[in-house]
């Protein structure tokens, strides 16, 4: 029961500092990251039903047809991070850079995706294009720092409050 309440106001939080953020024009996939720390601290599954209720979510409040993406592109990401921590290290360090550079560039692929789509339709290189893809890089670089930071917030939360923590998953020991 704890881990469901924990899930669920991570979920939450982290959709809303999301979309307050979004209104302000900076896209952070901050409600990804939270599900994937999810899928590292509590296991493949939790992960999954996160991500996926994240990409559910946001489709439904952002109403484009191409924000369906995300509910088949989050899954696989925590399924990602789930392998990701079967075959590195145990500790936090800048290898987990990636998964959070990887989740900036599958939350901004749906915006990518519809320029695209609207480029072979017209036929002409728009510039919204270049922005697109120079917002994607700058998703990517700022939610792999994000990534880093939410783990550690993270891990302080699940020791405060007794749950499963991401070090001790896969050796079952303190630190």
């Amino acid at each position: 029961m704890n881990k469901l309440v924990f899930t669920l106001f991570t979920g939450f939080i982290t959709l809303y500092c999301q979309l307050i953020l979004g209104n302000l024009g900076w896209y952070l996939p901050l409600g990804l990251l939270g599900a994937l720390y999810i899928a590292l601290a509590f296991g493949k599954s939790w992960g999954i039903v996160a991500a996926l209720l994240t990409g559910m979510t946001l489709a439904l409040l952002y109403g484009n047809a191409w924000n369906m993406l995300n509910i088949i592109t989050f899954p696989l990401l925590a399924g990602f991070s789930s392998w990701w921590i079967e075959h590195h290290d145990e500790d936090i360090n800048l290898k987990f850079y990636f998964p959070g550079v990887l989740a900036g560039v599958l939350a901004a692929f749906p915006a990518l995706a519809q320029e695209l789509f609207y480029w072979g339709e017209w036929g002409n290189f728009s510039q919204s294009i270049l922005f697109t893809l120079l917002r994607m890089l700058w998703c990517a670089v700022v939610s792999g720092v994000l990534f880093e930071a939410i783990l550690f917030a993270g891990e302080a939360a699940t020791l405060y409050l007794g749950l499963p923590r991401f070090l001790t998953r896969k050796g079952n020991r303190q630190r």
